[in-house]
């Protein structure tokens, strides 16, 4: 049996048009936040380590990856963003985050 779900996890779950790929790692994403940080969006998404989820927190963004062995997270603090580009695809589109540093 799982736990249920965080009350902001769940609702940017619930947004979702599918859990299609993410349902693992919506799972383990409240271990990876940080102590009163607030997941506020959430989409399947696709990185070099895979097809995974892309959250986005009152703090960061993050992807996570669950693998057979061990997760693979990508974080940027959001003061870190300096710029976000987004083009647009046929069934999907590509978002671009540049990062000072």
């Amino acid at each position: 049996m799982t736990s249920p779900l965080r009350p902001d996890i769940a609702g940017a779950a619930a947004r979702l048009s599918s859990r299609l790929g993410v349902k693992s790692e919506i799972r383990v994403l409240v271990g990876h936040l940080h102590p009163g940080e607030t997941v506020e969006l959430l989409a399947p998404a696709g990185h070099s380590a895979g097809r995974g989820l892309l959250s986005l927190t009152d703090r960061r963004l993050t992807f996570i990856k669950e693998k057979r062995v061990g997760t693979a997270v990508h974080a940027f603090p959001l003061t870190d963003i300096s710029s976000v580009t987004w083009a647009p695809g046929v069934a999907s589109g590509t978002l671009r985050v540049f990062v000072n540093g």
